[in-house]
């Protein structure tokens, strides 16, 4: 029994001596007993009385004159009851929470649960109350009871070896820590867990490689999230199972470790080293046993408190003696963050480089994992939608990686085909026979107490024959849970329906009238953007080849310059092409370049730098195409732009990408990238009559010829790299008369749709429209200056007899003109 005192436990009791001998106390009382806790410094209870606040006292030392006329024996004071009382609680406690020792935390809880005036007053001195004290120790108590292993580390270091010896051959298990805190990948019920790996041949046979190394065997898996780094070690896994590896593989148990569960439950200084240390010793101790850590950057700090050590510096040592082996995976980025800041610890991994699989590997991928998404959601999934998923996600899912995306389109699809199929009304009659069953059995139990036998009996029979149902129904089920066709086929159209909602982008209507559409462009174009065909023309055409894949993946899907005179639609063309070739007006980004005209300004399109304010935000550009990669991106008057801010555009232009300052790259290959400039405005005001000339050759000419001066002023202004790179510029003509006329009856339908809302109608007459279009002759303004006409002479007058209440629901306001002016009649239908 007394080897079963861990020998903090015995110098407690020898402390207690001590003080009662100093106190020239005739027996030794539980206020030694709590002196001797306090003083042993290193145990559970001393760390435990300290934080709560509790100093030790000063313990004479073994020479001075008390401890020299000391006996030999530490019971050569008698021990009142009180303390055998509080030593035979400790045992109690140590029994009731299943630790096969007996330490100082069990006697403090003995020393609390005595209720020593004495005792309680020493507390009471220092501000601590015995039930938060208790409430503290309990908490312990239930944390080690959790890890039974930990406590027998605990006793092997702090009782006889021999004991020891004997108690590790008895224990249930060899790897009890790893058992507890790590999962074993290598076993039978963890192999029907995991997915199969395709592919990966290279990185798994680099791993095998490595580890069978005499030194510095630990590979570490880099790349980017979602490439299947943690999937490839699941692979070498099953390989180990299967005995599909080299010799020196063989038999050999790959353990993932769980940093979390390591961590939790921690509160005192030296647990997680106690528990990180039972699981290296049993690493150790088993050359078999190959330690796989996830995220590996998490144990730089993990489990570090003041003057203790973190995971990282208790991994090392092991680590360069080769006493284990260890897989680790993380990111680039974490690797260079956390890692190579270490050099102690990045020397002693070797670096597995794990690419994203292309589109054609990622189909295989899908069609090895396929089966186990088949029989978790009960579908069959066809192989259209497999490669819809490959190929739809590298396309519209740039920000992630495959084959991580794809599997999670057809994991999403393979959900939202069986929620839509599980109305179900097998559910609806077993609640049904089950309400019924507890019923009757309610009803039984009631005849039973009142000795209704007859009847007891007959409510006997009723819960037979509703249990007998209920079986039926369960067995019934079970066979139908069995088919994996049971809610349907999850098709392309699926794989659709869901990266629709994820990107926000209609694609059930693209795919189904993308060439039609794209056919289509320059009509849908021209409705909206009157008098630019020959511009709009070419804007489309490019498109058209872009997305029909002969222009190259590598760049944006079109980079445009729109030159010309105010007002003639180059803002406007941006906006409609974000509403016709993206199908939302949401998916338009504009930048104002005036506001860039300082080289620091650039901050506010990536980013700041490290060491600024700001740094880590992100950048205006970067952050909006990041969170909407479908969009078009209009650069408004980029002439007023610093020239720095034109080299970011570089990398955008040749490769499609962008990195922000903090190194994040952004992908820019499905935007449409417009600027606009005011360059050569000056030669078009001068030739302001060019748009209005009734002689059509006279002003085709001049257009011709301002165009051209227009240009050379383009490309004295900015570096032929950058222009270069520029997939069409266009000089955008003037507005004709003709044309001016169909933008005001274009703005007069919007006004009059307006009103319909309201059920009031609104007519013009011919006359009424060239008055409109007269009035905004402005070759300087262009069709802004219609717009403000059709407020002054049509929208204010309106709103007027709105208000006064003389145009209501059912009103007819009709446009007229009198003595060279707009008249407005309004009249009842």
């Amino acid at each position: 029994m007394l080897n079963k005192f861990t020998s903090h436990y015995q110098h407690v009791v020898g402390n207690a001596y001590r003080f009662a001998m100093y106190a020239h106390a005739p027996s030794i009382e539980p206020i030694h007993i709590l002196w001797g806790l306090v003083s042993e410094t290193g145990s559970l209870a001393h760390e435990i009385l300290r934080k709560a606040g509790l100093p030790p006292p000063s313990l004479p030392p073994h020479e001075e004159e008390g401890g020299k006329n000391a006996p030999s024996s530490v019971f050569a004071l008698p021990i009142t009851d009180t303390v055998k009382a509080v030593i035979k609680k400790s045992v109690l406690a140590a029994s009731r929470y299943h630790h096969k020792y007996i330490g100082t935390e069990h006697l403090l809880l003995g020393l609390l649960n005595g209720r020593d005036a004495s005792v309680e007053r020493a507390l009471q001195d220092h501000r601590i109350t015995i039930s938060a004290l208790k409430k503290h120790v309990a908490l312990v108590m239930r944390s080690t009871s959790r890890f039974p292993g930990l406590t027998q580390a605990i006793s092997r270091d702090e009782m006889e070896d021999e004991e020891d010896e004997t108690r590790a051959h008895s224990s249930r298990t060899k790897t009890p820590a790893l058992d507890f805190f790590a999962n074993e990948l290598t076993s039978a019920a963890a192999q029907v867990r995991l997915d199969p790996v395709i592919g990966r041949t290279k990185e798994i046979s680099r791993i095998i490689q490595i580890l069978s190394r005499k030194t510095k065997n630990n590979p570490i898996l880099l790349g980017d999230p979602g490439v299947g780094k943690t999937a490839i070690v699941e692979g070498l896994a099953k390989r180990i199972w299967e005995g599909a590896v080299p010799d020196p593989l063989l038999r050999k148990r790959i353990y993932s470790l769980d940093l979390t569960l390591l961590v939790a439950g921690t509160m005192y200084r030296g647990e997680f080293e106690s528990r990180i240390k039972q699981v290296l010793d049993e690493v150790r101790a088993d050359p078999n046993i190959i330690l796989f850590i996830d995220e590996i950057h998490n144990i730089i700090g993990a489990g570090s408190a003041s003057g203790s050590l973190d995971a990282a510096n208790i991994l090392k040592p092991a680590l360069a003696r080769g006493e284990i082996r260890c897989i680790g995976a993380t990111t680039y980025e974490e690797y260079k963050q956390h890692l190579e800041t270490d050099p102690a610890l990045e020397r002693r991994f070797q670096a597995v480089q794990v690419s994203e699989p292309s589109v054609d590997e990622t189909v295989e991928i899908l069609k090895g994992v396929k089966v186990s998404y088949e029989t978790h959601h009960h579908v069959s999934v066809e192989d259209d939608a497999l490669t819809a998923a490959a190929h739809l996600s590298a396309q519209y899912l740039p920000e992630k990686r495959l084959p991580d995306k794809a599997i999670d389109l057809v994991d999403e699809a393979s959900a939202m085909k069986r929620i839509s199929g599980s109305e179900s009304p097998y559910l609806r009659e077993l609640r049904m026979k089950e309400s019924a069953y507890e019923a009757v059995k309610k009803e039984k139990e009631e005849a039973v107490k009142k000795e209704n036998f007859p009847l007891a009996l007959q409510k006997k029979e009723e819960e037979r024959a509703i249990a007998s149902t209920i079986a039926d129904l369960h067995k019934n089920e079970q066979t139908r849970e069995s088919s994996a066709t049971r809610y349907g086929n999850v098709t392309r159209e699926d794989i659709i329906h869901v990266l629709a909602d994820i990107t926000g982008i209609p694609l059930g209507r693209i795919e189904e009238e993308e060439r039609g559409h794209l056919l289509n462009l320059e009509t849908l174009l021209n409705e909206r953007i009157i008098g630019q065909e020959e511009a709009l023309h070419e804007v489309a055409s490019f498109i058209r080849r872009s997305r029909a894949g002969l222009a190259g993946d590598t760049r944006p899907l079109g980079s445009f310059i729109f030159l010309g005179p105010s007002g003639v639609g180059k803002t406007e063309t941006a906006k409609v092409l974000a509403e016709v070739v993206f199908r939302d007006p949401e998916a338009f980004i504009r930048f104002d370049m005036s506001e860039f005209s300082e080289s620091f300004n650039i901050s506010k399109l990536i980013g700041a730098p490290a060491g600024y304010v700001g740094y880590r935000e992100g950048g205006k550009l970067t952050e909006l195409v990041r969170r909407r990669p479908y969009s078009v991106i209009l650069l408004d008057e980029i002439e007023k732009a610093h020239p720095d801010i034109f080299n970011l555009f570089l990398s955008i232009l040749d490769d499609g990408f962008l990195a922000d300052a903090t190194g994040r790259r952004v992908n820019f290959r499905n935007t449409v990238i417009i600027m606009t400039s005011n360059i050569g405005l000056s030669l078009f005001n001068a030739n302001a009559s060019l748009g209005f000339s009734s002689a059509d050759a006279k002003r085709g000419t001049a257009y011709e010829e301002t165009k051209m001066r227009v240009l050379g002023e383009l490309h004295e202004r900015f570096r032929a790299e950058f222009l270069n790179r520029i997939d069409r510029i266009m000089v955008f003509r003037p507005l004709s008369a003709a044309a001016l006329k169909a933008i005001a009856e274009q703005q007069l339908r919007q006004i009059h749709a307006r009103l319909a809302k309201q059920s009031i109608t609104l007519t013009w007459d011919k006359k009424a429209a060239d008055l409109i279009t007269k009035q905004s002759l402005s070759p300087n303004e262009g069709a802004r200056k219609i717009s403000r006409v059709l407020r002054q002479q049509v929208e204010d007058p309106v709103t007027d007899l709105l208000l006064n209440s003389k145009a209501r629901a059912g009103s007819a306001i009709r446009l007229s003109v009198r003595k060279d002016a707009i008249a407005i009649v309004n009249s009842k239908k």
